[in-house]
Parts: C-alpha cells; sequence; structure tokens
C-alpha cells in the first residue's frame, strides 16, 4: 500500500532514513502491516531508541474531502477492500470539499509552510489568543493562531475562519476539530513562534491584525489576500461516481451529493434485503429445530423413563404376566404399558 507517511514535528526528524536506516525499514514494514490490516491508512505514533522501534499508538485517518476520495478509490484499485465498501466510505459531504479552493500555486509571497490538516482556504485577520479570536471575529474572519490548540480554545476556534498551529500533526487537537467543524487548518509550522500580540516566523514578524491566508491543503501560509483557484481536473471523484451511477441505476444529468446519496440507498437497500432474508431463513430453521428437539426429547425422556424404570422393577418386570402384552400392541402410548408394568408385579 501506498498510504503510509511520516510526520515529524520537527525539522531535524527529517533524515530519519539516513541516520537510523534499520528503524526506518522496521517502521516502513509496520506501517505496511497495520495498514494491510486494518485496511485503512492510519496515523501511527512511534519512538525509537539504542535502534529499537516502538509502537505507541494507532488512530484511523478518518480524512476528509479529496483525501477520503482519493484514499477510497486507491483501495478499491489495490484490491484492499471492494468498490460497494469504497462508496460507503466517502459522505456526501466529502464531496463538497472535493471542488475545495486552493491558493494559486504561482503566488510567491509564502510565509511558511506546515501540514494542512483540513483542506479549504481562509483569508482573515492574525489572533493570537482565543480571546482576541472571539472579539476580532465581530469586524471580520479571523485566523486564529496557537503554539496548539486546547479545549479551553474552543471558543476563538468556533468563532475564527482557520486555524494554524505550530506544533501537531494531522491527529492533534487542532486537526481534529477543525475536520470536525469544517475550518481550514495548517498545524505543524515549526519554524513559528508566539509573541506578546505578533507571530514570528524566522525573520517575519506578523503583528495581530495582519491580514493573511491559509490555504489547508497544501499547508501554505501566505501574507495578504492571494488569487484563489477552484482545481477540478482530480480523476478519483469522476471514478467513484461512476462506481455510484452504475450501483443505483441511474445515470441521469444530478448534482454529485445526490449521485452517491442514491449509491448508498441502494447498497442500504440491499443489505437490509439480505438480512431480513438471513434472518426468515433462521427463523424458519430455528422451528424446524425446536420441532426436531421436541421430538428428540420426547424420545430421550421416554427412554430415560423405561431405563430408570427397569432400574426401579429389577427382574419382576420381566415376569410381568403375559396377559398384559397386548397393551404393547395396542394403540395406546407404549408409557401407559409401563405404567401398568410398574403398578401390577406389586399387586400380585
Amino acid at each position: 500500500m501506498a498510504h503510509a507517511y511520516v510526520v515529524c514535528t520537527s525539522r531535524t526528524e527529517r533524515g530519519k532514513a539516513e541516520r537510523e536506516p534499520a528503524v526506518w525499514a522496521s517502521l516502513l514494514q509496520a506501517m505496511s502491516r497495520v495498514e494491510e490490516h486494518h485496511r485503512d491508512a492510519c496515523y501511527l505514533e512511534f519512538t525509537y531508541e539504542a535502534g529499537d522501534l516502538w509502537l505507541l499508538q494507532l488512530r484511523p485517518g478518518r480524512f476528509v474531502g479529496a483525501a477520503a476520495v482519493r484514499l477510497a478509490t486507491d483501495l478499491a484499485d489495490e484490491g484492499a477492500i471492494g468498490r460497494n465498501e469504497a462508496l460507503l466510505r466517502v459522505s456526501p459531504r466529502h464531496l463538497h470539499h472535493v471542488g475545495t479552493t486552493r491558493i494559486a500555486a504561482d503566488h510567491a509571497d509564502v510565509l511558511t509552510r506546515g501540514l494542512g490538516a483540513c483542506p479549504g482556504v481562509a483569508i482573515g485577520r492574525v489572533a493570537t489568543t482565543a480571546d482576541t479570536a472571539t472579539r476580532m471575529a465581530a469586524a471580520g474572519p479571523v485566523i486564529l493562531v496557537r503554539p496548539e490548540t486546547s479545549p479551553t480554545d474552543m471558543h476563538g476556534i468556533a468563532a475564527a475562519a482557520g486555524i494554524v498551529t505550530a506544533r501537531g500533526g494531522p491527529a492533534s487537537h487542532a486537526a481534529v476539530v477543525a475536520r470536525a467543524m469544517g475550518k481550514p487548518a495548517v498545524v505543524g509550522l515549526a519554524d513559528l513562534t508566539l509573541l506578546d500580540g505578533a507571530m514570528r516566523v524566522g525573520e517575519h514578524t506578523v503583528g495581530e491584525g495582519t491580514l493573511i491566508a491559509i490555504d489547508g491543503t497544501c499547508g501554505r501560509v501566505i501574507l495578504g489576500n492571494p488569487r484563489i483557484t477552484t482545481s477540478a481536473n482530480d480523476p478519483h471523484p469522476h471514478r467513484l461516481l461512476t462506481w455510484a451511477d452504475v450501483v443505483s441505476g441511474d445515470t441521469s444529468d444530478r448534482p454529485q451529493a445526490e449521485r452517491l446519496s442514491a449509491a448508498h440507498a441502494a447498497l442500504r437497500h440491499a443489505w437490509q434485503t439480505r438480512t431480513s432474508r438471513r434472518g426468515s431463513v433462521r427463523r424458519r430453521r430455528s422451528r424446524i429445530g425446536r420441532r426436531a428437539g421436541h421430538r428428540r426429547g420426547s424420545a430421550d425422556r421416554d427412554g430415560q423413563r423405561e431405563e430408570a424404570l427397569g432400574d426401579l422393577c429389577g427382574s419382576r418386570h420381566a415376569r410381568t404376566p403375559p396377559s398384559w402384552t397386548p397393551y404393547a400392541t395396542s394403540r395406546r402410548p407404549a408409557r401407559s404399558v409401563r405404567r401398568i408394568a410398574v403398578v401390577l408385579p406389586g399387586a400380585t
């Protein structure tokens, strides 16, 4: 699989492959085994010491937007999952982000670059605290810039148009909350430091209130108001929606979200039909089993009763008067004969 990648929070860790080739090889092998087992791209936290690799924690990727679409189609192409499962892994909400906006690639005034945690472009003024972001948001969009976020910053995150953090990766608090709220986010800016009412990136100092733009897809942070574009050349959504039309049986011209929703409805209906059929077969088998079990239970009880009567009566059961043998060939149940066989020998 080709979905494993390493995220490091400091630039000194980027040369791990050259400095620790054995650890790097073990890490790649571990990531391949994890993806093969979970059939999904995952976040794997690790550490190493004295040449030994230690796996600390594993989280599912939970990708959104174009990343979710591409991951589902790639896994289906590799045979890790089927096309129906690939369709179910992508929600119509993800398709809204497929044609997400991007900062034009020819824009030269790039302030810094980090890790894109949630796709989209946000343009706003810099706010270095959650309280400041809440206050400034009343006058226009703001970008919340923090060393890292925590639950105490939720009011600032809710008010901001985008999020930037110096630390953290795609599974950090800022990244997870941003994806849940659909806000563009860039994390892991190792050269970003916060001053009193300003942020410093390398040799540049950007004061609070300065207009910046962030691209949550590629992780760029831009000064000013750049040109925005929308890319529609990605082949993965087209292939996914082609599978959706095959499942739904409808090839009419409709919005992308409706095409995917129709496929989801068809797959759910097929699953419910298959489940109800299995349930009826199980109920039928259970009724047959109960009937057969009742018969077997009756026979077992009769056999146990006969065996117990034989132990109680001993040899007297063998000396039952021949005059009672016709009962054995009559239409009366055999247990009546055995009851008579018990009572009568004692009465003679």
